[in-house]
């Protein structure tokens, strides 16, 4: 279950930084867009809440676990930066890491917050 965007601390952004080198093992980090509406609650964040207004939310099951997500039409955008890079990204994006297909690949993560 996805962690309540309403509730706080609340879950803004991550960051992650791969320790290792990912050209040829595969651990690519990648986020997916879609045109699909299907992806959005119908529920807007309340006025005073801190987010814009009419701000939507992914909701639960945005992701592999659900049989309506995997048939919906997606790109996937792939990164495979060099050791020790910062990527960033916003906590509503389908977000992954690609398989690792040899050896091993180390990444740090973290989480951003706004209390």
């Amino acid at each position: 279950m996805a962690p309540n965007p309403l509730a706080c601390p609340r879950q803004i952004a991550a960051a992650t930084v791969t320790l290792s080198d990912i050209q040829d093992t595969g651990g690519a980090f990648y986020v997916e867009t879609t045109g699909s509406d299907a992806v959005w609650s119908a529920d807007e964040a309340p006025t005073g809440s801190g987010y814009a207004p009419g701000m939507r939310f992914a909701h639960d099951g945005t992701d592999m676990s659900s049989p309506w997500f995997r048939t919906m039409a997606r790109t996937r955008w792939s990164v495979a930066p060099a050791p020790g890079t910062l990527v960033v990204f916003g906590s509503q994006l389908v977000h992954g890491t690609e398989p690792v297909r040899a050896g091993r690949v180390r990444k740090f993560l973290t989480l951003l917050v706004s209390e």
